[in-house]
């Protein structure tokens, strides 16, 4: 009742009673209980564990043709971030392996171009999925390490892909900063082509270690990205599930990175070998001290070039011994000492003398001009033009070099005197073309000269093996050797239409790139071209004055041309090639630039009999407008347009595209036109099939050849009604060649064959 007095006996509780021993084994039930509950573990972001998520398999992962990358974390599946890296990865095969619940088979791997992990709870087992990775890279994988992996404190990965010589970098806290910082815009590998702004949260605290070089850092200097020196590792230090904005590109990026060429530098105090170096763009590792020398080239690194330039110091034995191994094992080095005489040290110099191809010396105390004995060798011409006289700038230390005489076999481009003289040689290349010993100090030269002569030498050597030619004159994006490099090669340059006829006579390339926006090519250049060409040489050429060298027309399969003052876009006339598919899909259409700054950005071109046009300035086949002509079987590409005067990301996978057909094996994949599906015949099922990729998504034929019916280098509605026509139709036009049997497509248009069913 309201207003009743309070009575605490009305809600007391009746006292318990259970024994003691009954209430010790309630307690110990419900602790029984409590232990087989599951208590939810958090992962490394700190969300909690979701339990084992379903693989996502497209079973295409092997088959092709496009890419195919295995997102593995041990972390839940994210779509959003595997379709963006689709995407950038030009239409790539992403598949989803849960490696919180189970661990790949290195079998499972190898179907695939490339694997992304990252750490969030615990791995199925991490010491043999990093076992696993590591045996994928030894057999040419690419790995790709983001968030956690180093993460020690936590959930994290371990095995032989974490230790030196793979992972390119180490946490020295086994830390992360959970805490977010934006990319600083600074790279130097080909990962950050095009890149857009990036950030990342979930930052290891990273070191360098052993085989690994910095790509990029965050605006606090934390490691951004970092990658083996193969590029076949790289850490992406912040890539989670949660990194869709800029880092899909990196990957995509990453996934065609070339090696870089390493070179290991040896140098005591002048740096200008090293400097040279890395204006070029290769790695360089540089080592001061004879401990540092013998660790990296007894190291797990591969060097591609080791240079010793002492000036200050004798090289010691160890040193020597070393260098001489490596190049008795095939190395490439170069030298530069004050002492090769062996007046100071003279085991060291007697060593060296013979792994450098050296007969004889003469000290001498007074720093000498050099000069070039032979001007057109590229020593002196690629890619810089060097003085035939280079001038002492400075008379630096006591002993300033030696007078050099080449041993058998060992040949001499430069010396102190004017002329050849015996015993005056300046500078000697021995052992087949792999070693270059300088008798003469770069620090005592004029410093312009010395670094155009440093970084020629460097070339040389790099480019033995280099496979690819560019002449790039003038070009400011530098489309070419960017291209050149995304797909694999470390080219040699010319930047001089006048060094292009030595530099072809003097390798057997693989490919000639010419990219000449700012000026044009002399008649030896073109003549030089041309007999190339005729030769069985593969060449992608865009110039901008083509309509003035009709030689070059005849030669590119270019019947005329009109001047192209302005800039224009340019569209895709053969939808699906593998020019705008393969390796990256290409926007269409590429974009002209409105700021271009040239007045003359090009022509418009004729197709010459027996020429395919794939490209145009207008939206559809036009005639006298087109833009991308390939021609002699496919073993050449030209571009009418200036890659100066066209969207730079878009030309620069163009670019890239069409190094990869004209660097493919001629001739191709065996194939059976008209079976588009792949399965040994031709029948009606295989136009559902192609009517079924272009009209309902359906699966891209593998072998685009195949599904090209009608032969007319392009795959559309058209080869439906033509096969068709071809099954149903008394009288009607064959399949052409080859078909009914396999063979390989006596068409030069570029389409391609990644797989055909039944050829072998």
């Amino acid at each position: 009742m309201l207003g009743a007095p309070f009575n605490r006996s009305d809600f007391a509780m009746p006292r318990s009673r259970l024994s003691l021993f009954t209430v010790l084994i309630l307690l110990a039930a419900a602790l029984e209980t409590l232990a087989q509950s599951p208590i939810p573990t958090l992962g490394n972001d700190g969300k909690p564990y979701p339990g084992p998520t379903p693989q996502v398999f497209s079973g295409l992962a092997a088959l092709g043709p496009t890419s195919a990358i295995l997102y593995a974390p041990s972390a839940g599946d994210s779509a959003a971030l595997r379709n963006a890296i689709a995407t950038e990865c030009g239409g790539a095969i992403v598949d989803y392996f849960d490696a919180s619940s189970d661990t790949p088979s290195l079998a499972t791997l190898l179907d695939y171009d490339a694997v992304i992990v990252w750490a969030n709870f615990a791995f199925d087992d991490g010491v043999l999925f990093g076992d696993t990775l590591a045996d994928y890279v030894d057999a040419g994988g690419r790995v790709f390490l983001g968030a956690f992996c180093t993460f020690t404190n936590g959930f994290h990965l371990d095995g032989r892909i974490m230790s030196e010589g793979y992972c390119p970098v180490v946490s020295p806290t086994g830390g992360n900063h959970y805490s977010l910082a934006a990319w600083s815009g600074n790279h130097r590998t080909c990962a950050h082509d095009c890149a857009e702004p990036y950030e990342g949260y979930y930052r290891d605290e990273l070191d360098v270690q052993s085989g690994g070089e910095i790509d990029s850092t965050y605006d606090d200097f934390e490691i951004a990205v970092a990658a083996r020196g193969d590029r076949r590792v790289f850490y992406f230090n912040g890539l989670s599930t949660d990194t869709t904005e800029g880092w899909p590109r990196l990957i995509g990026n990453a996934l065609h990175c070339g090696t870089d060429v390493r070179i290991l530098v040896y140098d005591d105090g002048s740096g200008l070998m090293a400097d040279a170096g890395r204006e070029r763009g290769y790695t360089v590792r540089v080592a001061t001290s004879s401990a540092q020398f013998l660790i990296a080239i007894n190291g797990s690194t591969e060097w591609d070039i080791v240079v010793l330039e002492a000036s200050l110091n004798t090289i010691t034995a160890n040193v020597a011994d070393a260098t001489a191994a490596y190049i008795a094992a095939g190395g490439r080095a170069i030298l530069s000492y004050w002492d090769l005489d062996g007046s100071s040290l003279a085991t060291s110099a007697t060593t060296l003398r013979d792994a450098f191809s050296i007969a004889g010396t003469l000290d001498f105390t007074t720093a000498m001009p050099v000069n070039a004995w032979d001007e057109t060798h590229p020593l002196w011409t690629s890619p810089s033009f060097v003085s035939s006289s280079i001038a002492v700038d400075n008379q630096l230390y006591a002993d300033n070099g030696d007078f050099l005489e080449p041993a058998a076999g060992a040949y001499s481009v430069a010396g102190f005197s004017a002329a050849p003289f015996p015993g005056q040689a300046a500078v000697v290349i021995g052992s087949n073309e792999r070693t270059i010993a300088n008798g003469f100090l770069f620090a005592n030269m004029d410093p312009t000269e010395a670094s155009d002569l440093a970084g020629n030498q460097l070339q040389y050597l790099a480019s033995r093996e280099a496979g690819v030619l560019v002449l790039e004159q003038g070009a400011l994006q530098r489309v070419a050797l960017r291209a050149a490099r995304r797909a694999g090669y470390w080219p040699a340059v010319v930047r001089v239409d006048e060094s292009l006829p030595g530099e072809i006579d003097r390798v057997d390339w693989d490919l000639i790139i010419v990219e000449p926006p700012c000026c044009g090519l002399g008649d030896e250049a073109r003549a030089a071209l041309v007999d190339y060409i005729d030769a069985g040489g593969r060449v992608l050429l865009s110039y901008w004055n083509l309509d003035t060298a009709p030689d070059l027309q005849a030669a590119l399969g270019v019947a005329a041309t009109t001047e192209m003052l302005d800039p224009m876009p340019v569209y895709q006339w053969a939808l699906g090639n593998p020019m705008f598919t393969t390796p990256n899909f290409v926007s269409n259409p590429i974009a002209a630039d409105p700021m271009s700054t040239f007045t003359d950005n090009g022509d418009l071109l004729t197709v010459a009999p027996g020429a395919t046009a794939l490209g145009g300035y207008a939206p559809g086949t036009t005639a006298g407008e087109a833009a991308i002509i390939v021609a002699n079987d496919g073993r050449t590409i030209v571009n009418g347009f200036d890659y100066d005067s066209v969207a730079d990301c878009d030309v620069l996978h163009l670019v890239e595209n069409q190094i990869e057909l004209l660097t493919a094996p001629l001739g191709g994949t065996t194939f059976r036109r008209g079976d588009c599906n792949g399965d040994a015949t031709f029948d009606i099922s295989d136009t559902i099939f192609l009517l079924s990729e272009l009209f309902t998504m359906g699966p891209l034929g593998v072998c685009r050849d195949a599904c090209d019916d009608n032969d007319d280098g392009t795959v559309d509605i058209s080869d439906a009604v033509y096969a068709l026509s071809a099954l149903f139709v008394p009288g009607a036009s064959p399949i052409p060649g080859p078909h009914p049997d396999c063979g390989v497509d006596p068409t030069a248009d570029g389409l391609g064959c990644a797989m055909a069913g039944g050829c072998p």
